[in-house]
């Protein structure tokens, strides 16, 4: 894939882009398509994980943290 195919991406928030990256990642290092995301709330609504999964084991695995307070505190 091209590096502007990486960088371009319907998404307007965070959120979206990490939605992006996270199903571009699937594709080319596991090659699994992703569907919808399920998002998995952590400390609070605005730490959450996205995990990709084959047979119990956890290929990918990212976390969006919002605000300077969770990415201070739980860095």
């Amino acid at each position: 894939m091209k590096e502007e195919e990486v960088r371009l991406h319907e998404g307007a928030s965070s959120i979206g882009y990490l939605a992006h990256i996270f199903r571009h990642m699937a594709k080319e290092l596991f090659n699994k398509d992703v569907g919808a995301l399920t998002y998995l709330t952590l400390r609070n609504k605005d730490f959450q994980e996205v995990n990709l999964e084959r047979d119990g084991e956890v290929l990918l695995c990212f976390e969006a943290a919002y605000s300077f307070w969770n990415i201070q505190k739980w860095s």
